[in-house]
């Protein structure tokens, strides 16, 4: 989509985002915010958006609180959960480590979540915890009101901020207890632009890519970053289940994730997959993961009875461990997909895109570990060798030990961050070039994004505003 077309929606929204906070309609200006940020979420040619920051800190300016310092539980830590997922992303570790140092928990998610989260209501049992539902459905701003009241009541010493990027009311009330309450932030999303600044005291970056990002894209004083590796959270108890084709005799190429991160203009994630294919009769590859896949569909067709396309599996793990090889998405692979693998002994290969480094951290050492090409002959070279030489495929399985943190140290390391500000891994590199990162975003960047942004049930204030996009959202949902 072009530059300037981007821009022209973005500057729409901003100027009615400052009407409304000059005429006190709070709502309809944090609806704004949320679509701004949305926009730079999936647009991604900024980090930071200073505008949407400041109306932030001026919303949360016009909130009156009524705890001090004094008043504070030093034992509690009050962790904000807006995903409420179970075992994916990073709340199920760290809520393990803040309950096995000892902390009484509050924790605060989403009313959705009720009844699916078996996993981290399993680490909740015999632990002093207090979990508290917020409603999606409501208004950003009571849901404002409500994380800033729970905040008051519990009184907690520290908080975790773990969002989405695109948060008006959890930046707000966080932004709220500036000075008040030490608060950490958890950036999930250290690759794209994310909203609240100003929520924290100190953020939590998993890796020196993200640590450098803030630094220097996001203008964060590298006083207050902090960097924790994370390990996957694993359940090695769950039961494979099995392959949608027969195993025996053949040399099984596992991928997956998100669709769209397979996708760019030359195909070279789908040629990649064709000339391994074509390299021996048995070999299969296996996809699992939803999103647009007509070109996988090709592939199907192309290869019958050699491409499976499956949904998404509880039994990652177990479905790695009785595969040969992991092949990572491109020109978007996915760090924790690769960690999955590296645990179950799944040879992880991954091609990098030139000049990008959006994938750096994800292991120890990761320059040393042969799993990472920047070519595509050699990648392809290097799968083809995993497939056939066990010898060099036992080899690479071993270098692959302690590549990942282990549990005990995460839990020491995110204690000393609480107690002491300090962790053991540090940033190194002295600069950090995100163009052809933000190339490839801006590159599948199309109108209907913008749309998805603005038209959406929590925005339905703008309505009024932009009656049109909603329409369009809606005819769009239709013909799909």
């Amino acid at each position: 989509m072009d530059e300037k077309a981007v821009g022209s929606y973005i500057d729409k929204l901003k100027k009615n985002i400052n009407r409304d906070y000059i005429s006190k309609d709070i709502e309809s200006a944090m609806a704004g915010i949320a679509s701004v940020a949305r926009i730079n979420y999936h647009y991604n040619q900024i980090y930071k958006d200073d505008f949407l920051e400041k109306y932030v800190q001026m919303i949360a300016d016009d909130i009156s609180v009524h705890i001090t310092r004094d008043e504070l539980c030093k034992n509690t830590i009050l962790f904000y959960d807006w995903f409420g997922y179970d075992v994916r992303g990073l709340a199920y570790i760290y809520l393990k480590a803040i309950l096995h140092n000892g902390y009484h928990l509050v924790y605060i998610t989403k009313d959705s979540a009720k009844g699916m989260q078996p996993e981290i209501f399993s680490l909740f049992a015999d632990k002093t915890v207090d979990v508290i539902y917020f409603s999606e459905k409501d208004s950003y701003l009571n849901n404002t009101k409500q994380l800033i009241s729970i905040i008051e009541q519990y009184k907690p010493k520290y908080m975790f901020y773990y969002t989405c990027p695109y948060d008006p009311a959890g930046a707000v009330a966080f932004t709220r207890f500036k000075g008040i309450i030490t608060r950490f932030q958890i950036d999930l999303t250290d690759h794209t632009a994310w909203l609240g600044l100003n929520t924290f005291d100190y953020i939590i970056e998993f890796r020196e890519y993200g640590g450098l990002v803030s630094c220097e894209y996001r203008g964060i004083n590298c006083d207050k970053i902090r960097v924790l590796p994370y390990y996957p959270c694993i359940n090695y108890d769950m039961k494979f289940q099995g392959f949608p084709f027969d195993r025996n005799g053949k040399k099984v190429i596992f991928s997956g994730g998100a669709l769209y991160k397979t996708i760019d203009k030359e195909k070279t994630y789908y040629k990649i997959v064709e000339d391994l294919l074509s390299y021996n009769n048995n070999i299969v590859f296996l996809y699992a993961g939803a999103g647009p896949h007509e070109m996988l569909d090709n592939l199907e067709i192309k290869f019958p009875g050699k491409v499976f396309h499956i949904s998404e599996r509880k039994d990652l793990y177990q479905l790695m461990k009785n595969s040969d090889l992991y092949l990572s998405t491109y020109p978007f692979a996915g760090g924790l997909m690769i960690q999955y693998a590296v645990m179950a002994s799944c040879i992880p290969l991954t091609l990098q895109r030139k000049g990008a480094n959006d994938i750096d951290g994800i292991l120890r050492e990761q320059d040393s570990s042969g799993l990472f090409f920047s070519d595509i002959d050699e990648l392809e070279n290097a799968a083809k060798k995993v497939l056939t030489d066990e010898e060099y495929a036992a080899n690479l399985k071993n270098d692959m030990q302690g590549r990942i943190i282990t549990e005990k140290e995460f839990e020491k390391e995110l204690n000393n961050i609480i107690k002491e500000k300090q962790t053991n891994t540090q940033i190194t590199k002295l600069h950090l070039d995100t163009t052809q990162f933000r190339n490839g975003m801006k590159e599948n960047f199309t109108k209907f994004d913008i749309y998805r942004a603005i038209a959406r049930k929590k925005n339905k204030v703008l309505i009024k505003k932009y009656p049109w996009i909603f329409l369009l959202r809606i005819l769009k949902s239709i013909r799909k």
